[in-house]
């Protein structure tokens, strides 16, 4: 089955408009491909921010915690005191034992939020490590993207030397 010269050349166009259909598709995925890796990178820099500011708080929290520790001595050293004095020396006890209670306390806080601190920096971590594996996917897709240009744009020259020969 043969078909005239007109119709070689209207299939030949409609293959051509087909393919740089295509090849503006695929240039369209390949920068929004570049774009999604601009973005993974980018949330790669605030995760790895706010990895930085954890440390500054947990490390902001060992101070508070040595305070509590200093304060729960002083207060064992103000009960020892209390107990010597005796009979005066007893509202003050009170005082110091309500003092280690604080002390008590702070480190109890201080150790929960460093817990949940540590949780956050592995959430951070773990976050860190899915944006890599997309990162990674974005490129294998805007590479494949270019792959499929090349190949259309091959598509397309063979369309026109086609049609040129047939002219």
């Amino acid at each position: 089955m043969a078909i005239d010269n007109e119709a070689q050349s209207t299939l030949i166009k409609d293959i051509a408009s087909y393919a740089d259909a295509a090849f503006d598709e695929t240039t369209s995925l390949g920068k929004s491909a570049a774009k999604f890796n601009d973005v993974g990178q980018e949330s790669v820099q605030q995760a790895k921010l706010l990895a930085e500011k954890n440390a500054e708080t947990i490390k902001a929290l060992g101070i508070i915690a040595e305070i509590a520790e200093e304060t729960n001595l002083l207060s064992l050293n103000a009960s020892i005191e209390a107990a010597r004095a005796g009979e005066q020396g007893r509202g003050f006890a009170v005082v110091a034992e309500e003092v280690r209670k604080l002390a008590e306390q702070s480190r109890n806080a201080t150790e929960s939020i460093k817990k949940t601190l540590n949780e956050m920096n592995k959430a951070v971590t773990d976050i860190t490590a899915s944006i890599n594996a997309i990162e990674a996917m974005g490129r294998e897709q805007a590479g494949a993207a270019e792959r499929i240009n090349a190949s259309l744009n091959k598509v397309v020259e063979a369309s026109k030397e086609l049609k040129a020969a047939l002219d």
